[in-house]
């Protein structure tokens, strides 16, 4: 105890007997962001996107929930039953994640989300461009409509190419991740806590 009371966040004296000391990890945070170890893989260059601006791009993807996620009135008004999908929205130069909840994959339901998400980042100063979407749910008749008449750009990942739109695939593996520690956690600290509450965890 005397080894942690010693060293804050804020410390950057650290004496040689603390240096060495493993702090115990937290139990959710294990549980919760396990995955597979992926293939060794040589270092690549980060791409720079010097003339790039908030907004210029915009990756968009959804998952799938196979529990009924808990469903509140104030997600939106076109949603009809448990949440079993979410959308997410992930500006490629800002990194922010916006997240839609859908009660299916019913195209009113994804326009309400994109309106949400567009009016959000007006409010911030920030107007679309461009959007990259998979195909699919995505390459609806209405959607693309809707693409066309606010003046926005879209383009589609190849079938199959799912690495190429590998953004938004990012921000559903971190906030999957982000969403179950929390619920163990919670969990941990409240026997009340269920998986259904998914939705309240992702958002």
């Amino acid at each position: 105890m005397d080894i942690i009371q010693r060293i804050t966040p804020t410390s950057r004296n650290f004496s040689n007997e603390t240096k060495s000391y493993e702090f115990p990890l937290c139990s959710s945070c294990i549980f919760g962001k396990q995955h597979r170890i992926t293939f060794t893989r040589t270092k690549s260059r980060e791409i720079t996107k010097p003339h790039m601006k908030p907004g210029d791009l915009v990756s968009v993807d959804q998952f799938e929930s196979t529990l009924a996620g808990r469903f509140l009135p104030s997600f939106t008004s076109n949603l009809r039953g448990p949440i079993r999908y979410c959308t997410l929205f992930r500006d490629n130069l800002s990194h922010i994640v916006f997240a839609h909840m859908q009660s299916s994959t019913n195209v009113l339901q994804r326009l309400d989300g994109k309106q949400k998400f567009e009016r959000f980042m007006r409010s911030l100063g920030t107007y679309f461009k461009s959007y990259r979407v998979d195909n699919g749910v995505f390459a609806s008749k209405d959607f693309i409509q809707n693409i066309k008449v606010n003046d926005h750009h879209i383009t589609f990942s190849s079938i199959g190419a799912h690495l190429q739109n590998g953004v938004a695939e990012r921000a559903i593996h971190l906030v999957s991740e982000w969403a179950r520690t929390a619920l163990l956690h919670a969990g941990l600290q409240w026997t009340k806590v269920t998986p259904n509450l998914w939705p309240f965890a992702v958002l």
